[in-house]
């Protein structure tokens, strides 16, 4: 990440529990500060190379949409072929 000057301030809140695991991966992986390490997830996120929980569940329903219809296809394709063997063997 470039270095460059930093003139916005980005506040959140994190349980007790959250921020000792946050502290616990900064040192783990030697960076500076907690800053370091949520600019990073930031800018992960920006860039897509970390999905939010929203968007996943947005893809997976897209895929369970696309299964979906994909199996109403076959059953009418079933449909289909059930009639015609019941119209020929009632003939």
């Amino acid at each position: 990440m470039p270095l460059q000057s930093k003139s916005r301030i980005v506040t959140f809140r994190l349980t007790d529990e959250e921020f000792q695991r946050f502290k616990t991966l900064c040192a783990a992986n030697g960076t500076r500060s907690v800053s370091e390490v949520a600019r990073f997830a930031i800018e992960s996120v920006i860039h897509g190379d970390i999905a939010l929980p929203e968007a996943q569940l947005r893809a997976q329903i897209r895929q369970l949409d696309d299964k979906v219809a994909l199996l109403d296809r076959k059953i009418e394709d079933i449909s289909r072929l059930v009639e015609r063997g019941a119209a020929i063997f009632a003939q």
